[in-house]
């Protein structure tokens, strides 16, 4: 069955072709007609037997990428506070100032809000004998799945335009092994800020521009600290940088994007590379969180003493 649609609003419709408790999975042809919204998303043309979180191209692939807030009308406004970098000159001599800057909290009002975490569904592209094909997890029919495949029903459409469904051959699609894509291991050893921020120019860029300077702030301290190796997301997972320190065992994960807040892991950098986003965000896996506000630079160098 081939579904040609921009959305779904429900899957009802697969009532009549699949029983309840059914395994399928959703795919699409990966050949050429395909080829742009596949480097879109994070594949490269000579991709193969490979799995990443897409990119964002729109709504359906931002939500399953980083999740969203949902406002609390119903609550009380609170304060939140946002960080800046705040420039001024300062006196330093007759006749003479000096540029002097600093990063600030500025306070500010805001309905009270509620994470909904990303559903992190991945796509692979595998090779088949009857060609490349994109495919979703194996998915269940039943109603506690229905918003799931409706889930991933629309990022095919958003991504591809149209999606398949599969129920033959599942085992054989299953058994190939593939290769996630969603970190790129910087070089072991240490590097010098300069050439470390080369290589984050798009993570930084990718950020709000007043937010920049703070980003970069962020990324300089960490990285003082001479950690064994970086890693920069990519895909879907953009906007995310590791550092890993192996002989105390912390691997910092900080985010330019999510939850106002540096994460930190003790998993081996084996492990967390396996984790999908939604478990890195889940603050059952991680050992702490910095939260980004004054303060933050002391917490993290209590965290790698």
């Amino acid at each position: 069955m081939i579904i040609k649609k921009k959305r779904v609003q429900k899957v009802d419709f697969l009532n009549s072709i699949l029983k309840d408790g059914q395994k399928f999975v959703l795919g699409i042809s990966g050949s050429g007609q395909h080829k742009d919204a596949l480097e879109r998303i994070g594949f490269k043309a000579d991709s193969n037997n490979e799995s990443l979180l897409p990119g964002i191209v729109g709504p359906v692939t931002e939500f399953n990428a980083e999740g969203r807030y949902n406002k609390r009308k119903d609550l009380p406004m609170e304060t939140a506070y946002r960080q800046v970098e705040w420039t001024w000159e300062q006196w330093s001599g007759y006749n003479q100032t000096e540029t002097m800057t600093k990063i600030v909290d500025v306070p500010y009002q805001r309905y009270q809000r509620e994470f909904v975490a990303p559903p992190a569904v991945e796509l692979s592209l595998k090779s088949t004998e009857n060609g490349k094909i994109v495919v979703s997890p194996t998915l269940i029919f039943s109603g506690k799945n229905y918003d799931l495949i409706k889930h991933v029903i629309n990022i095919y459409l958003e991504v591809f335009g149209e999606v398949e469904l599969f129920t033959g051959g599942l085992d054989k699609i299953e058994s190939i092994p593939t290769k996630r894509l969603n970190w790129q291991v910087l070089p072991k050893g240490e590097m010098p800020w300069a050439q470390f921020y080369d290589k984050v120019k798009k993570v930084v860029n990718a950020a709000p521009e007043g937010s920049r300077p703070v980003v970069v702030n962020r990324l300089e301290q960490i990285n003082g600290y001479k950690p064994d190796f970086q890693a920069i997301g990519v895909a879907g997972f953009n906007g995310y940088v590791i550092f890993g320190f192996n002989k105390l065992g912390v691997y910092i994960c900080e985010s330019i994007f999510y939850g106002n807040a540096t994460y930190v892991f003790d998993k081996n950098w084996e492990a967390l590379s396996r984790l999908t986003k939604a478990e890195i965000l889940s603050e059952g896996l991680q050992r702490d969180r910095l939260i980004h506000r004054a303060g933050w630079d002391a917490a993290l160098r209590d965290t790698l003493k």
